[in-house]
């Protein structure tokens, strides 16, 4: 009897320890996926400050300076030097609200790549992709770097398919808090662009840095647009009082101003109507035209105030300008000169924004203006 009891204790402990399970082998952590890359409107980046490769961009206490940039297929790659200020530079960019009681500081900064679908319809959307780097490097940094902190090396991008590269942003980080909403905020702090050229022919007329030259007609919404030419004029133009139907001068305004006169040919497909803004923009300043041509009646060029540009070859009397610059009736098609007063060398005033207003939307085109001297 107890040797069967022995004998069941034996086999009893010999299946316990077969039914113990092993301990599971140790898993290999999991890549994180990578993320989709976000998008970007063109009107979220029209105001962004442009530089070019060679320039250095100030974010915050960080100095970035991209040194080249090479596109292969479907990668690029990017030269790019970082370094961090002193401590007072980073201490400069803490921030304390006392009516909120918040206070923020940096977070980094980041490189990131701007990419354009060409064959999407619609007006182009701008990708974000993120670097390809897994080790840290000059692609961006997160704050909490000492002062006098330097990295330098290649930043690599891989585009999506059927996408081409259109910029590079370069992006400062911030973040805080309040002690009202103890909830950590995010944000973004000094950008600047740099347009990677030949910009893919998507973009073209789209953004500042890729207008249409004279010739190509620009479409904003049943609105097209095309720049026949542009001139440089000193004299006074011949502007009609229309209270009283007179001729008068009128100059472009103190010594060394002048005239830009811009024609353009404008037509509407809208049944309801065109309505267009039109400045002129130089790299540091904006115009909007003063006088538009031609206004209806004849003029005798002898009756003309002494010292007033006539061309007659194409004698244009310009009025006043009120409203919108381009007004249009539905299937409309006529040519509008317009005169924008602008301080010499007019050899800088190359860049036509158009503005079309659709319902409660704006249809923003760029056209280039290289002005003719006399």
């Amino acid at each position: 009897m107890g040797r069967r009891i022995c004998v069941a204790l034996i086999v009893g402990m010999l299946g316990a320890c077969a039914l113990e399970p092993s301990p599971p082998p140790e898993a290999e952590p999991i890549e994180p996926p990578t993320p989709p890359p976000a998008r970007l409107s063109i009107a979220e980046i029209q105001d962004v400050p442009r530089m070019s490769a060679g320039q250095t961009a100030i974010l915050g206490s960080y100095q970035v300076t991209v040194r080249g940039v090479r596109i292969q297929g479907g990668r690029v790659e990017v030269d790019l030097e970082a370094q961090r200020g002193t401590l007072e530079e980073i201490e400069r960019q803490k921030g304390f609200n006392p009516l909120f009681l918040s206070a923020s500081q940096e977070a980094g900064f980041g490189l990131l790549l701007l990419a354009v679908e060409g064959s999407a319809p619609g007006p182009p959307t701008l990708w974000v992709v993120h670097p390809s780097n897994s080790e840290p490097g000059p692609c961006g940094a997160g704050g909490g770097e000492p002062p006098g902190w330097a990295a330098a090396g290649a930043c690599r991008f891989e585009l999506p398919p059927d996408a081409a590269p259109a910029y590079l942003l370069l992006r400062q980080f911030r973040t805080g808090g309040s002690l009202l909403v103890p909830i950590p905020i995010g944000g973004v702090g000094g950008e600047a662009l740099i347009p990677l050229t030949p910009l893919p022919p998507a973009l073209a007329g789209r953004v500042r840095d890729f207008p249409l030259p004279p010739g190509r007609p620009l479409s904003l919404d049943g609105l097209e647009v095309t720049l026949l030419d542009a001139r440089v004029v000193r004299e006074a133009l011949p502007v009609v009082d229309e209270s009283g139907g007179s001729i008068i001068a009128r100059s472009p305004g103190a010594e060394g101003w002048v005239w830009v006169v811009v024609r353009l040919r404008a037509r509407c497909m809208r049944p309801s109507g065109c309505e267009a803004g039109v400045s002129l923009e130089s790299p540091d300043a904006m115009t909007v035209p003063m006088l538009v041509g031609p206004a209806s009646g004849p003029a005798d060029p002898q009756a003309l105030p002494e010292g007033t540009f006539w061309d007659p070859e194409e004698p244009v009397l310009y009025r006043e300008l009120r409203g919108p610059a381009l007004q249009l009736a539905g299937g409309e098609e006529a040519i509008r000169a317009l005169a924008f007063s602008v301080q010499e060398p007019a050899a800088r005033w190359r860049i036509m924004p158009v503005s079309a207003v659709v319902g409660e939307t704006v249809a923003v085109g760029f056209l280039e203006v290289a002005a003719e001297a006399p």
